[in-house]
């Protein structure tokens, strides 16, 4: 299972409940497997591959495959 894992622009327009910090969190849990996605994947026999798609400064992490468009 391919998570595509990015921030959005609703971030500096204020309308959104998390700041962008929790977008790299969770990013970095899917990754040491510590999500409830993660849990519910392994129970199917299915692999999880978080995708660095553009979340906001983050840096190259073990277990995330980095496919950045932009910050």
């Amino acid at each position: 299972m391919l998570v595509l894992c990015a921030d959005n622009g609703v971030v500096a327009q204020g309308v959104t409940q998390s700041a962008s910090n929790v977008t790299a969190v969770v990013t970095e849990n899917l990754a040491m497997k510590r999500t409830s996605v993660c849990r519910m994947a392994a129970v199917a026999n299915c692999k999880v591959v978080p995708v660095d798609m553009g979340v906001l400064n983050f840096p190259p992490t073990e277990g995330v495959l980095d496919r950045r468009i932009a910050n």
